[in-house]
């Protein structure tokens, strides 16, 4: 097998090095990294197929990059294949929407395609990770919070119900380390309406909003925070304040470099245990 494919298994580790500065210790330790700024690109074998070549790379402008290195080769869109590995772990029962950032366009995505395509699914994954932020909670707890209170049924037939512009099914949230800003705000809002339950790895307290500033010179760039987010319940700013998991998975590097996404694998479990109720 002679391709090119590219994963999130080593990127996955390098991934907080990628400021230039930090590169060093990377050098030092990978063979096969070369460095130009603070572009990288780093070739590994496969450990199951000595002909196949796995290739990772990252240019440092863009954090939801590696999304587009996931999973499946570079010619096949990533969430395709992450929807056709949810398809074939569920036996097409369990839909997936990825949020790639707090904003307008993500929500467009997740509306349409949750009922859209899987209107019909018994409940949906709601992917978060490395998602950088943006302004998105209230809306996105609003629309999975939704609760049945009516069905129509003419002559005793089943034909539809209200909410039927909300998602009203189960539903969970996978999370990351490097979920930012509203994508920590997000998972702690769906966990703190009790909606469904978070899976991933902890998720650093960073939901404060900062005022972004840009210079005339486009590399300078600084944030100003400016709104804290104060948590009724728990009675303290968000603010580096850990939000835990409720089933906590970490996906790393050699489950990775196997093809394996732990953290969706358990999601799709739990979905599929919560219909089951």
């Amino acid at each position: 097998m002679n391709f090119s494919k590219s994963i999130t298994a080593a990127f996955a580790v390098i991934a907080t090095f990628s400021v230039s500065g930090c590169l060093e210790n990377i050098k030092e330790n990978t063979p096969g990294l070369s460095e130009d700024g603070i572009e990288f690109k780093i070739e590994v074998s496969d450990p199951t197929d000595k002909g196949a070549t796995f290739l990772i790379t990252n240019n440092g402008t863009d954090k939801n990059t590696w999304y587009a290195f996931a999973y499946d080769d570079v010619n096949t869109s990533p969430e395709a294949a992450i929807n056709r590995k949810v398809k074939e772990l569920s036996g097409g029962k369990i839909g997936y929407v990825h949020v790639q950032g707090m904003d307008s366009p993500s929500f467009r995505e997740v509306y349409s395609k949750a009922l859209g395509k899987y209107r019909t699914a018994d409940a949906l994954i709601v992917d978060t990770r490395h998602n950088g932020g943006g302004w998105l909670h209230d809306d996105l707890v609003t629309f999975l919070g939704g609760k049945d209170y009516v069905n129509y049924q003419p002559r005793g037939r089943f034909i539809g119900k209200d909410p039927y512009s909300k998602w009203s099914k189960p539903s969970c949230v996978l999370v990351c380390e490097d979920n930012y800003s509203d994508a920590c705000g997000f998972p702690y809002a769906y966990k703190a309406l009790g909606i469904g339950k978070l899976i991933g790895a902890p998720v650093a307290g960073t939901m404060t909003a900062v005022w972004w500033e840009y210079q005339i010179n486009s590399s300078i760039v600084f944030g100003i925070p400016q709104v804290g987010s104060w948590c009724i319940d728990e009675g303290h700013y968000s603010e580096n304040h850990q939000i835990e998991p409720d089933i906590l998975v970490y996906n790393d590097p050699a489950s990775v470099l196997r093809g394996e996404d732990r953290q969706l694998e358990a999601a799709v479990r739990e979905m599929l245990a919560e219909t089951k109720k």
